[in-house]
């Protein structure tokens, strides 16, 4: 009778053990985005998710740059897994353009996409005069020294 206790009392912690690693093995899957997972449990944990982080990009364009400034910014939002905030520093002619350009791109791009607009300025209070910065290299790429 003493050996029979012993073996049930051995086969229910041994069942417990068994048990309790399926959970926590289950626990693990859920939480690394299985698809083994219930729909309410991954819902949980997306409510809870953190915010997508920012990360911030600067842009300085001038004359015919407008379209490879474009697709670098495209493609810097589609390839990120952060929300990017796009600091565009361009000539008077070009920061029009790229507002129209950027309003016409899919929610699903711009919902991951922040951008303001800036005019090429140069430093007032150095040996050079601003217009001998923006003829000092090609056109506005001294811009990229005094970006804040």
């Amino acid at each position: 009778m003493r050996t029979l206790k012993r073996l049930l009392l051995t086969v229910i912690v041994c069942s417990l053990l068994l048990l309790c690693s399926h959970l926590v093995k289950t626990q693990d899957v859920c939480e690394t985005g299985s698809s083994d997972c219930s729909e309410p449990a991954a819902a949980e944990q997306s409510k809870y998710s953190k915010p997508l982080p920012l990360v911030h990009l600067s842009v300085v364009a001038c004359g015919d740059r407008l379209e490879e400034s474009m697709i670098m910014i495209k493609s810097a939002v589609i390839l990120s897994t952060a929300h990017v905030m796009v600091h565009i520093f361009a000539d008077d002619d070009l920061r029009p353009v790229f507002q129209k350009q950027l309003e016409t791109w899919p929610d699903e791009i711009r919902s991951h996409l922040s951008f303001k607009r800036y005019p090429i300025s140069f430093p007032t209070s150095s040996a050079y005069k601003p217009d001998e910065w923006r003829k000092l290299f090609k056109p506005c790429a001294s811009q990229r020294l005094f970006i804040p």
